[in-house]
C-alpha cells in the first residue's frame, strides 16, 4: 500500500520507444497535474524515447514530479507497483498489455487506451478507466487522483483475471501443443 502522507503516485512501465507512447502519458500527466499539489509519475523502463523524455519532462517543468527508473527487476517492479496508486497504460498498438495485468493484479486501478490490447480484459467503469483519446486519458488520470473511492473501487484485482494467472496460461498453452501433436500424429517426446 502507499505511505501514508506520501504524494499520489501514477506508475507506468514500458519500453520507452514511441510505440508505447511515453511522451503522450508525460502530456497527459502534464494535464492531469494542473492544480493538483502533490501527485507524481514514475516510468519504470528503458529505450530510444529516453533523451526525448528527459528533454520534455525539463521543459514542463516536470522535474521534481516525473522519475525515470530506467529498467528494474520483477520485485523492483512488484515494490514500485505496491507503493504507487495509479498505473498508466498510454499505448494504442499493444497487442495484450501484460504490464496492465501486472497491475492489476497487484490491485492498482488502470488507466488505458480503448484501442490497446487491454480493453480485451479490462472493462470501462468497472476494473479499469479506458480512454478513446489523450484528452480522455488525461481527465481519467485527474478523476482517479481526486476519487479516492473510485480508485478503491477499481483497484481490487476481480475475477476475471483468474484466467492470466501463470500456472493456467502455461496448462492452455501444454494443452494446446498436446492438441497439434495429436492432429499432427507426431509421437510425444519421451518424458513429457
Amino acid at each position: 500500500a502507499p505511505l501514508a502522507g506520501a504524494p499520489l503516485t501514477i506508475v507506468s512501465a514500458m519500453r520507452l520507444n514511441s510505440k508505447k507512447r511515453p511522451l503522450p502519458l508525460l502530456k497527459a500527466f502534464a494535464s492531469a497535474i494542473a492544480g493538483v499539489p502533490s501527485a507524481r509519475l514514475v516510468i519504470a523502463g528503458e529505450g530510444p524515447e529516453r533523451p526525448k523524455l528527459e528533454a520534455a519532462i525539463a521543459r514542463l517543468g516536470l522535474s521534481d514530479r516525473v522519475e525515470l527508473t530506467g529498467v528494474v527487476s520483477r520485485e523492483q517492479l512488484a515494490a514500485l507497483y505496491a507503493r504507487s496508486d495509479i498505473f498508466a497504460m498510454p499505448s494504442v498498438h499493444e497487442s495484450f498489455g501484460l504490464a496492465a495485468i501486472e497491475a492489476r493484479f497487484a490491485g492498482l486501478p488502470v488507466v488505458a487506451m480503448r484501442a490497446g490490447g487491454s480493453g480485451d480484459f479490462l472493462i470501462d467503469g468497472q476494473t479499469a478507466l479506458l480512454a478513446d483519446d489523450d484528452g480522455m486519458l488525461a481527465a481519467h488520470l485527474r478523476r482517479l487522483i481526486e476519487d479516492a473511492a473510485l480508485r478503491a473501487r477499481l483497484g481490487p484485482p476481480d475475477q476475471g483475471l483468474a484466467k492470466f494467472r501463470w500456472a493456467k496460461v502455461v496448462g492452455a498453452h501444454l494443452d494446446c501443443y498436446a492438441d497439434a501433436r495429436a492432429l499432427i500424429g507426431t509421437p510425444q517426446a519421451v518424458g513429457t
